[in-house]
This record gives structure tokens, sequence and C-alpha cells, in this order.
């Protein structure tokens, strides 16, 4: 798994568009490292590559471009072959955001509901965050 980590880094820092906010190093590494410390905590008898899988999106997937995604789905595609993402059930999340969101007037796009969750598991791995735009 380490190796697999550490190439998907690799290669995303080589092939993804050049950000500012984009890092590949031993920080990104470490918050995908306690990113799957926690799911395992949560699912113990989980296999340990589909932790991997969901961890490397929930650390990188909320702050790439949207030209970058596939780009790097296709690399985490590569790594991990035909393992599957580990997928969590936010029923309650999104029930919650999208009462909140009725009650504020706004509505509840998909796109505006998968954003909210980006942003709640970023919150879960992150001591701190900023949004832009």
């Amino acid at each position: 798994m380490s190796k697999k980590l550490v190439a998907s880094l690799r290669l995303s820092s080589e092939q993804l568009s050049s950000q500012k906010h984009y890092d590949f190093g031993m920080r990104a590494l470490k918050s995908i490292l306690v990113a799957a410390g926690n799911l395992k905590k949560q699912w113990p008898k989980e296999n340990e590559s589909k932790l991997c899988i969901r961890s490397l999106f929930d650390v990188n997937l909320p702050k790439f471009t949207q030209n970058d995604i596939p780009l790097f789905l296709s690399i985490v595609n590569d790594l991990f072959g035909e393992t599957e993402k580990l997928d969590t059930d936010y029923t309650l999340l999104v029930e919650m955001i999208t009462k909140v969101s009725e009650d504020l007037k706004i509505v509840p796009s998909p796109i505006f509901l998968n954003k909210c969750q980006q942003l709640y598991e970023t919150l879960l791995v992150r001591h701190g965050l900023m949004l832009v735009g």
C-alpha cells in the first residue's frame, strides 16, 4: 500500500496541473495516513486497499480543479486496479444539508451537496482550511 500511495502522489505531482494549493509531499502523505487510520478504526475488518483509496480520495479530491479530477481518477485506477472505493453513508448529512438549504431558500443541487460532503470530509482530516470562491 505504501508504494502505491507514494506512487500516486508522485504521478499526481508530475501529471496534474501546477496549482499553488496542491501538495503532494510528506504533509499530504501524512494526511492520507491519518485519514486511513481513522477509517480503519471505523471499519476494522475492511480491506485496507479500499480504506487507502477512500482516504486518498477524501484528502485530495476536494482541492483539485475540475480538469484534474479525471486524470487523478485515472492515476488511482492504474495503481489500484479493480479495487473498489469504500463508500460512506452520508444520508443523514445530505438530509440535514437539504433541510437547511430549503430553510435558507437555497436549491440543494447535486453539485452543491457533493461540495458540502467534500467539505465535511476535508474537515475530518485537516486542522484548518480556507474556502475560496
